[in-house]
């Protein structure tokens, strides 16, 4: 035994984890060696005309794959490619990019959900006020941590109680027209805003501090005052499309799951039928289709292929069974006289998007559009 565990720390058994760097050192190695033949056999104007064909989330993962693609992708020449791909979009056309960003990092703000504090990976969501994507542990570290008071939380004056201010600035007059909130809800209304309870960064309300509190005179105070509310006009503005681009790319990938979701129940029962379970799908009441489209091997938004089906065919058939069963002890239903051909989409629930069946989300937030276009009312 002895011997066979000293032969043992002799051999070159590979480990878990040295597979795995084996592995990505083997992806790294392809990754050059495709990167060279690219830009080798490649004229540099005819790769520049590919790159500009792809969408702007596959350019921004071309130009991390290697240095040198970054070193080409990256410059300031290369500037009119990213300005290409962002205009290709046009199923859903990207927000308007704000001038103090370059293309790759607005990209990288729509599409990346990593966080921008840590570099967590995951699905964050985006503050667009502050154009970050944050982690909730990222948000709360970076979150105010003064001891506002409830009556103080958002009025200017008793934040700084030591400035001094033009007669404009009354006493209603609130912090938030001047820095950036930790805002990613569409639902966000003026209310929360106006009584202080969304929070700020602490990074911005130290900046915004030392500024007010440094101003030499009451008129240079005033002007900073206008200056910062004239920018957070601006980019309440751009949060505010930014906030309709999302809801917006959120409505299609629901509407393109229910699709995929109603063509898999109609593949499933056009199969059943084949088998001869037309009459039992015909008389099932609400409570059975309803247990139908709920089924595990149903119930999946993934296109039914032949493979999919013989995978999932038993199970289906099972559940038939139950319901002929039930039926012919005359105990599975409601009432309900079933629906002739049902093609297992139910007509009272049809395959549309709970946003198209109700209301539409820029319908529910376009009485924000006044305030997220900024300024004091």
């Amino acid at each position: 035994m002895a011997r066979q565990e000293a032969a043992a720390r002799h051999l070159s058994i590979p480990t878990t984890k040295a597979k795995a760097v084996g592995r990505s050192r083997g992806r790294a190695a392809a990754a050059k060696s495709l990167q060279r033949k690219v830009l080798a056999d490649v004229p540099v104007d005819v790769f520049y005309e590919m790159a500009a064909h792809l969408h702007p989330l596959d350019l921004l993962h071309l130009a991390r794959t290697t240095k040198t693609f970054r070193r080409v992708l990256m410059r300031r020449g290369a500037r009119s490619i990213w300005q290409t791909v962002i205009q290709n979009v046009t199923d859903r056309p990207l927000p308007e990019m704000p001038g103090d960003m370059s293309e790759p990092a607005w990209i990288d703000l729509l599409f990346v959900h990593t966080c921008h504090n840590c570099w967590k990976k995951g699905s964050f969501a985006a503050f667009w006020e502050i154009r970050m994507r944050l982690c909730p542990a990222c948000r709360k570290g970076l979150e105010c941590k003064l001891p506002f008071g409830a009556e103080s939380k958002s009025c200017l004056r008793k934040h700084f109680p030591e400035c001094q201010f033009g007669e404009e600035i009354v006493s209603g007059y609130s912090i938030h027209y001047l820095m950036p909130v930790l805002v990613k809800q569409v639902h966000a209304h003026r209310r929360k805003l106006d009584n202080g309870s969304y929070p700020y960064r602490q990074s911005d309300y130290d900046e915004l501090k030392n500024e007010l509190v440094g101003a030499s005179s009451v008129a240079e105070r005033m002007e900073i005052v206008h200056k910062r509310e004239a920018m957070m006009k601006e980019r309440r503005g751009y949060a505010f499309r930014c906030l309709l681009w999302e809801s917006d790319q959120k409505e299609a990938r629901s509407q393109s799951r229910q699709q995929t979701l109603a063509a898999r129940r109609r593949a499933i029962v056009t199969k059943l039928r084949e088998l001869g379970w037309g009459p039992e799908l015909d008389e099932m009441d609400f409570a059975e289709r309803n247990a139908f489209v709920k089924l595990p091997a149903v119930a999946r938004d993934t296109p039914l292929t032949d493979r999919i089906w013989e995978s999932i065919k038993d199970e289906c058939i099972e559940h038939m069974e139950s319901v002929k069963t039930a039926h012919d002890e005359d105990t599975g239903g409601l009432g309900d006289p079933g629906i002739e051909d049902w093609d297992g989409v139910d007509p009272k629930h049809p395959e549309q998007d709970y946003w198209d069946q109700y209301y539409s989300p820029q319908d529910f937030v376009k009485d924000l559009a006044e305030f997220m276009r900024g300024g004091p009312v």
